[in-house]
């Protein structure tokens, strides 16, 4: 945000706003790295990209391992971006992501790309039935704004 010639002031606030919204205790919003969990500098990693207000965001597993409160917190404020005019793509094994974020979605299958989906006018039926992890090596959503 300051490279863009935004304000100190105004660049803490979204951070701490962000920490906020991904519960992150205040006590730590000014703590050293090594200080945070996993969990932590995983929710610590997502501010940072969505700070900067990037034109294309790529997150791979953006929810891996989170709790569905933050879960949802962190899909809404992707979301948010995407209607702000970011571009997202995201490679997940999260079927409840996948439905929340994609526009567009491609599934990997033992190393080969199914064709696109546009989810919602033509659902894949792996979306409907939830594919077995054998199946399904990846999912990469694709967001357009």
């Amino acid at each position: 945000m300051l490279r863009r010639g935004g304000s100190r002031d105004g660049a803490l606030a979204l951070a701490r706003d962000c920490f906020a919204r991904l519960g992150l205790p205040e006590e730590l919003w000014d703590a050293y790295p090594s200080t945070f969990s996993g969990g932590e500098q995983q929710r610590i990693n997502i501010c940072r990209a969505i700070i900067s207000k990037p034109r294309l965001l790529l997150v791979d597993e953006p929810t891996a391992s989170l709790d569905a409160k933050t879960k949802d917190v962190v899909i809404d404020m992707i979301l948010e971006l995407k209607s702000q005019g970011t571009a997202i793509i995201v490679i997940t094994h999260d079927e409840y992501s996948l439905r929340r974020m994609a526009d567009r979605c491609l599934h990997l299958e033992h190393g080969a790309v199914r064709p696109s989906t546009l989810l919602g006018t033509n659902p894949s039926p792996s979306l409907g039935t939830s594919p077995s992890p054998a199946a399904v090596d990846q999912a990469v959503a694709v967001t357009s704004c």
